[in-house]
């Protein structure tokens, strides 16, 4: 779990052990376990409501408040993608080398590609020792 960055919440860890005993425990099933989202690990982002107070009429519901802004951050989002092509396109113009560094950009991304699908194929064999170590550790208290 270490090499994951991760920890088991206490469910997790339940159910893991559970397979474990009666002997149905992988290593694919510990991923499937662990990359579970939990619902306290959701990021969140709060507002004090008497801070929107000036903006929004009495009427509004905080469901509706939240619609709202749900609508207009899209809709900047919106904008924002559509000011960054249009910036692209124009640099593109004037650059005569952006062409070059978008090749060495895709280069460099095909070699960190490369290179994160050697590590996720050896982190079953290093999650597997790890789960040996931490048995071993455990028999030798008990």
């Amino acid at each position: 779990m270490d090499l994951e960055q991760c920890t088991s919440s206490l469910s997790q860890a339940n159910r893991m052990k559970w397979m474990s005993q009666s002997g149905e425990l992988d290593m694919d099933d510990i991923y499937s376990v662990l990359e579970e989202e939990k619902p306290n690990q959701r990021e969140q982002i709060k507002i004090r409501a008497d801070t929107l107070d000036d903006y929004f009429t009495d009427g509004f519901t905080p469901k509706q408040k939240v619609e709202l802004i749900e609508k207009f951050v899209k809709e900047w989002h919106k904008k924002q993608v559509t000011m960054k092509e249009g910036n692209r396109q124009r640099c593109k113009k004037n650059d005569p080398y952006l062409e070059t560094r978008e090749k060495e950009d895709a280069f460099a991304d095909r070699i960190v590609e490369k290179v994160e699908r050697k590590v996720l194929s050896n982190l079953p064999a290093m999650l597997g020792l790890y789960v040996v170590k931490n048995n071993h550790s455990e028999d030798r208290e008990e």
